[in-house]
């Protein structure tokens, strides 16, 4: 895992797959009794998710990269409204 958020009734965490063309699926997974996980979303950027947060059900992502590859994305921040997750 990239970053946890811990919440009273869930923790979330965000991880990334490298994909074959150099893009990065980002996933985030949340669990109710840290031994059970479900995969709540995930993305594609030319980037990976190096921190995140949960706001109103609305999820932030900090894009970060490899010192030696920085990509168009590096630094931003992507929302991802609630409305977009599946329920």
């Amino acid at each position: 895992p990239m970053d946890i958020i811990v919440r009273a009734d869930k923790t979330f965490v965000v991880t990334y797959v490298i994909n074959a063309n150099c893009s990065y699926t980002n996933i985030v997974y949340e669990s109710t009794d840290l031994k059970n996980w479900t995969e709540t979303l995930r993305f594609t950027k030319d980037t990976f998710a190096r921190s995140f947060e949960e706001l109103n059900g609305d999820f932030y992502f900090g894009l970060g990269c490899e010192a030696d590859k920085i990509k168009a994305s590096t630094g931003s921040i992507l929302r991802v409204k609630e409305s977009y997750l599946a329920k």
